[in-house]
């Protein structure tokens, strides 16, 4: 569908801010830090279910390799083992982040599952086969990554209804609520949470003007590569960012990668080394000591591990994402690094996973 055009454009009397007191225009700023916020948020999420999905995709053509043919009209496809996706709550957030994650993380329409209290608003993408109703436990026990954009008056029921039947990593994107009373709420550890930070405006500043809140959120995530940039919690150049992200969610991504890998029965050489491929982009000529390595891994075990009587040597344990924020592990501060190599490489992957559709449709990408 074509953008629409602003048809107050150039005309003054009939623009939104025309109306406002000067008291009121102070308050301006808040448009631009909600819609930086949103394309953040579905930038982050689409990132995490794209190389997860990546992930799945190898594994199988790695366990189920496709005989070549000779002819590539009688090739088989490959067997498809896919992320299946749940999102509760389906306000303005949750829609969005639905249609970023159809556009941009290889989510098939049917492998995304949608619980509202209002389904009958979800008309549009129950038209293109999306799961649409109000069932938040079923949800919960079908999907592999479950994402809640609930508001925040709303948690708690929430959190009482499907606390129990969790299983699988759970993302919140629910405002006002800190971590340690999601945890307690839904009595579960396995959380991923945003921590979104802005800096206090300033009046002699327009920087915060500068943000494009009439455009649609995938189109920025399409068509704008630096917008696009500054929505990755490692990017450096955070002087043109509204909204920031806390660096810890990059170390929660990949340890919520190694986890996926290691339920797939993945050994710790082979888990090691998908991530190296699919999360920081590494090819075959890159320098292996660039990635991170078993070795690196395995002195952080006591720090975020979760060991068990099942748990066989040649396999991580699981890693503790609640660990994530109470200690900085070796490989979380290498990550860190200003000027590291695997901080450059995450960043660049992160791009990719939108210049790739940029790159379809011919938009310039400019990766440095």
């Amino acid at each position: 569908m074509a953008a629409v055009e602003d048809v107050t454009a150039n005309l003054p009397s009939l623009q939104f801010e025309a109306a406002l007191t000067l008291d009121e225009k102070q308050m301006l700023y808040l448009r631009g830090r909600s819609h930086a916020l949103t394309v953040s948020a579905c930038a982050q999420a689409a990132f995490l279910v794209a190389v997860l999905n990546d992930a799945r995709q190898k594994i199988v053509e790695i366990k189920y390799p496709v005989k070549k043919k000779s002819s590539k009209l009688l090739q088989e496809a490959p067997k498809r083992d896919p992320l299946l996706v749940g999102i509760i709550g389906c306000g303005r957030l949750g829609k969005q982040l639905a249609s970023t994650l159809l556009k941009f993380s290889d989510v098939h329409p049917e492998e995304l599952f949608l619980s509202t209290r209002q389904p009958e608003t979800l008309s549009a993408l129950q038209m293109k086969g999306v799961h649409c109703g109000f069932d938040n436990i079923k949800v919960c026990s079908t999907v592999h990554i479950l994402f809640i954009c609930c508001l925040p008056s709303q948690f708690p029921t929430v959190a009482k209804e499907i606390k129990g039947h969790l299983k699988c990593p759970v993302y919140v994107l629910v405002g006002g609520t800190p971590l340690l009373r999601i945890r307690q709420l839904l009595e579960y550890e396995e959380i991923i949470k945003p921590d979104f930070s802005w800096r206090k405006p300033d009046p002699n500043e327009d920087s915060s003007n500068n943000w494009n809140i009439g455009k649609d959120i995938n189109e920025i995530l399409r068509e704008d590569p630096n917008s696009c940039d500054v929505t990755c919690p490692l990017n450096l150049n955070k002087d043109s960012a509204i909204v920031e992200t806390g660096e810890d969610w990059a170390e929660l991504a990949v340890v919520t990668f190694l986890n996926m890998c290691t339920e797939k029965e993945l050994d710790m050489e082979q888990s090691v080394r998908l991530c190296n491929t699919i999360v920081f982009g590494m090819g075959p000529t890159d320098d292996r000591g660039d990635g991170i390595s078993v070795d690196e891994l395995n002195s952080d075990i006591n720090l975020l591990g979760i060991r068990n009587s099942t748990t066989v040597e040649k396999f991580f344990p699981r890693f503790d994402l609640s660990k994530i924020s109470f200690g900085r592990s070796k490989f979380g501060k290498r990550l860190m690094e200003p000027n590291g190599s695997l901080r450059r490489m995450f960043v660049k992957r992160y791009r990719a996973v939108f210049d790739k559709f940029q790159y379809w449709k011919g938009v310039p990408t400019n990766v440095s």
